[in-house]
């Protein structure tokens, strides 16, 4: 977030951006969601600032921490599912939407254990909308205060009481750990990757181009194992930078985050804020075919027959 969503505002309405200097925050744990249960996850509380190429303090341009929330989620489940596999050894199931459930654990014990989503559904079903709008607004009007003042010991009490009642015993447990263990991304496991990415049914399949963006999340998903940071954004460079994908806009036409221009008073300052898109060879001569293989068509020209011309007509002189 801080590399691709640290940026200012500056000028008249917030017309110029410019490159931040990191952020200013501070991260809290949480481990429960708001009707208790367990829930494993982070929130981060940013200061509106940021410190500009000339030293100077500017406010946040948040329509970048919109733009790249998501995909800061996916790589915050990547690298939970990356540890999880190291400390505890358990296997995952498929990845959607950014997200993996244990491999093991029975539907019943996770809809159990997902009380709040279960509050979700029922809002929305008296609502008669499942829309995702609609969604968001059940999540707010059933939303309540987190409970602060129950002792960890006590939750987990809780936690392990409900569990035996659906027969997920420690024993089960056990045997769920110690199942896998991490093995490196070979090269030419990458390059089925960026293969499949590639491919009709990769990135392209619901849409003509795309962006690092989306190439980030969508290999967040082809690794049920997750993975750190750095090495899925290594991977999403390399895909982007392969001949399977083809850039769209050229960086002297529309300038991206990462161009800098230098005004005349010395600042420096981004000098666009589109992002760069991708599509690939395959998409592009489907939706481009050769017009050269087309028979022409041979122009015809308008004509006026001399009798029309004579009487005058709407727009004519006599």
């Amino acid at each position: 977030m801080e590399r691709h969503a640290a940026m200012g505002r500056r000028g008249k309405g917030g017309s110029i951006s410019v490159l931040g200097n990191g952020f200013i925050g501070a991260g809290f744990r949480h481990r429960t969601s708001r009707t208790g249960d367990p829930q494993l996850h982070t929130h981060v509380l940013v200061a509106n600032m940021t410190r500009g190429p000339d030293g100077r303090w500017t406010a946040l341009d948040a329509r970048r921490l919109y733009t790249h929330a998501r995909t800061g989620g996916f790589l915050y489940q990547a690298k939970l599912r990356l540890e999880l596999t190291r400390r505890v050894g358990v296997e995952w199931m498929a990845v959607r939407n950014g997200v993996a459930e244990v491999d093991g654990i029975p539907a019943a014990v996770r809809r159990a254990f997902s009380r709040r989503r279960s509050e979700i559904e029922a809002e929305l079903e008296q609502r008669g909308d499942h829309s995702p709008g609609a969604a968001q607004v059940a999540a707010l009007h059933t939303r309540q205060g987190k409970d602060y003042a129950v002792p960890v010991n006590q939750l987990r009490e809780r936690w392990t009481d409900r569990a035996r009642q659906l027969d997920l015993t420690p024993e089960h447990v056990d045997a769920l750990t110690e199942q896998t263990h991490i093995t490196p991304l070979t090269p030419a496991a990458a390059q089925d990757g960026h293969q499949q990415l590639a491919s009709p049914t990769g990135l392209t399949q619901r849409r003509s181009s795309f962006t690092r963006r989306d190439a980030v999340r969508a290999w967040c998903e082809q690794l049920p194992h997750g993975g750190d940071v750095h090495e899925i954004e290594a991977l999403a460079d390399d895909l982007l930078a392969s001949q399977a994908v083809v850039a769209l806009l050229p960086y002297a036409a529309t300038p991206t985050v990462g161009d800098v221009v230098r005004r005349a008073d010395g600042r420096l300052l981004a000098a666009g804020s589109a992002e760069r898109r991708y599509s690939t060879p395959e998409l592009l001569a489907l939706e481009a075919p050769d017009h050269r293989h087309r028979p022409r068509r041979p122009r015809s020209r308008p004509r006026i027959r001399p009798s029309a011309a004579h009487r005058g007509g709407p727009g004519l002189a006599a």
